[in-house]
C-alpha cells in the first residue's frame, strides 16, 4: 500500500523571487538589499533534468573533474552530495574576522530561462535552499537585518506561476514564488 502525500500549502517565504527576464543580476542584488552577497548565475535553457542542473551549477562555480563527473546528463543527483559543492560564494575569505558572522556574506542564485516543464528541477533547487535558508537562520543571526531573514535568495528569471512544488524522496515541499518587487513598475513601462 502507498503512503498518501499530505498536501501541503505552499509555505510564505522571503528568499524565493520571480523576476522579468534579462534583468541584470546588479539590478536583482540591488533590489533584494543583498549587494554585498556572492552570486552564482546559471543558465536553464537546456536542463532536461537534474544531472543538467548539477553539471551547471558545479561548471559555474569552477569545480573540474572527478567534481564534474559526478553529475553526467540524464543522472538522478543526490541531494546531500550536490549539496557539499553548493553555496560556497556565502562567505568570504578573512583570516581575522571582525566578529563570527562578519565572513558571512550570504549569495544569490539566479536561474535564467526557467521553463514551466522544468518545475521539478526548479523545485529540487528550492528544496536545498529552503533547507540552508532554515539552518543558516537559525546558526548564523547575522547583524545585517537582511541577511538574518534571508541569508540565501533563488530567482527564477521569468518564472510564471505563483508557487513552486517538489515532491523527493517521500517528502512533498511547496513554496510561494513571490513576485518581483518592482514587477508592477516594469510592467506598466
Amino acid at each position: 500500500m502507498k503512503k498518501k502525500h499530505i498536501q501541503q500549502s505552499p509555505q510564505p517565504n522571503e528568499w524565493l523571487f520571480t523576476c522579468p527576464i534579462q534583468i541584470s543580476a546588479a539590478t536583482i542584488i540591488a533590489t533584494l538589499g543583498m549587494i554585498h552577497s556572492g552570486i552564482t548565475e546559471v543558465n536553464a535553457c537546456n536542463w532536461q533534468n537534474e544531472g543538467d542542473m548539477a553539471t551547471a551549477f558545479v561548471r559555474e562555480y569552477g569545480y573540474n573533474e572527478p567534481i564534474l563527473s559526478s553529475y553526467p546528463s540524464g543522472s538522478k543527483v543526490n541531494w546531500n552530495g550536490l549539496e557539499d559543492w553548493m553555496f560556497i560564494r556565502t562567505s568570504q575569505n578573512n583570516p581575522n574576522p571582525a566578529s563570527p558572522t562578519s565572513n558571512f556574506v550570504g549569495e544569490v542564485l539566479i536561474i535564467r530561462r526557467c521553463q514551466p516543464e522544468q518545475e521539478h528541477i526548479m523545485g529540487f533547487v528550492a528544496s536545498m535552499v529552503a533547507a540552508n535558508v532554515e539552518w543558516l537562520s537559525k546558526k548564523l543571526h547575522h547583524p545585517d537585518p537582511v541577511l538574518a531573514v534571508r541569508p540565501l535568495a533563488l530567482v527564477l528569471e521569468g518564472w510564471e506561476t505563483p508557487m513552486l512544488e517538489w515532491k523527493g524522496w517521500g517528502k512533498r515541499e511547496a513554496w510561494i514564488v513571490n513576485e518581483w518587487p518592482n514587477n508592477k513598475a516594469i510592467k506598466a513601462e
